[in-house]
């Protein structure tokens, strides 16, 4: 549910979505599919982090943010 992209410094993007358990995984360079082979599951969630929905990643100055 709600999700987001984030294209990092060296030009990878990885998309991040998920609810009650935040998803994460690389996106082909067409930028239309994800490499399923990068998928990780419960990155964060609701138990531990109190993560639902929403993931929305930035870095800035070298420190990555993730707000959720």
């Amino acid at each position: 549910i709600d999700p987001g992209v984030f294209t990092d410094d060296d030009g990878t993007s990885y998309y991040v979505w998920g609810q009650i358990g935040m998803k994460m995984a690389k996106l082909k360079p067409n930028m239309e599919e994800i490499d399923s082979a990068t998928i990780k599951n419960n990155i964060l969630t609701e138990k531990e982090h109190y993560f639902h929905e929403g993931p929305h990643m930035v870095k800035r100055n070298g420190i990555y943010y993730l707000v959720y």
